[in-house]
């Protein structure tokens, strides 16, 4: 068994002890322990140098570089949820389209089906007096 250290956000940290040896680390949990005599509501987790920093002597150029690589991220994200929105505009408008047609069709056989009876009743009445 071993100690995990659930990182969150902007600072703080929850520790679960005995996590079980295959536990995975990621994405909010490390195993590196945080700064001793250090309470945990003052330091945060900077995942790009795998540390924990204290919150009073935190750089500003770190905070921003975490800011912009969270920005970079979200941004490519944007990029990739504005195509596959575009894709499925282009495919709904041409489900519209196949739709209407469809239905133009189908108003079109009805008036025919609808001729076609009157035609054949006619018929049926000529023939049957």
């Amino acid at each position: 068994m071993k100690t995990m250290y659930e990182y969150m956000y902007p600072v703080g940290c929850k520790v679960w002890e005995n996590m079980p040896d295959d536990f995975p680390e990621g994405v909010p949990y490390t195993s590196v322990p945080p700064v001793p005599d250090v309470p945990l509501d003052r330091q945060f987790w900077n995942p790009s140098e795998r540390k924990w920093e204290e919150v009073v002597t935190q750089d500003f150029s770190k905070k921003l570089a975490l800011l912009e690589n969270l920005s970079e991220g979200l941004q490519d994200d944007n990029k990739i949820l504005k195509q596959a929105n575009e894709e499925l505009t282009k495919r709904a408008d041409s489900l519209a389209q196949i739709n209407s047609k469809t239905m133009f069709t189908t108003i079109q056989n009805s008036k025919e089906i609808g001729l076609l009876k009157d035609q054949l009743q006619t018929s049926k009445n000529e023939g049957g007096e």
